[in-house]
């Protein structure tokens, strides 16, 4: 997995988390570019090393649709759900889970 700005639990009240949930997103997007680049780089045509990219965006729906845009215009093997910090509701939790799986190709894992 690619480095990942992680939102503390706490900052879910804060004001300004929308923003600083955006923030996270697009940095962890950028991360994940500079690890497919390094990957590429060191390795050549035939990597033997894999990067399953994070998808963050916490509970906000459309950011987590706009960032699995994001990833699947990279050619990776898995990706991973991330962003829920343990701060959210179950009912929310699920509502992620979900956004996020519909908008994941089937054919890698999730």
């Amino acid at each position: 997995m690619q480095l990942d700005d992680v939102i503390p639990a706490y900052e879910v009240s804060k004001d300004n988390f929308k923003d600083r949930v955006n923030l996270a997103a697009e940095r962890s997007v950028r991360w994940l570019d500079r690890s497919i680049e390094y990957i590429n780089k060191v390795q050549g045509d035939f990597p033997t090393s894999n990067i399953f990219p994070i998808v963050q965006g916490g509970v906000d729906l459309d950011l987590r649709v706009k960032m699995c845009k994001e990833i699947n215009l990279r050619n990776v093997p898995g990706v991973a759900i991330g962003g829920l910090v343990g701060g959210e509701s179950k009912s929310d939790f699920v509502k992620v889970v979900n956004v996020c799986c519909r908008n994941l190709p089937e054919e890698i894992p999730r």
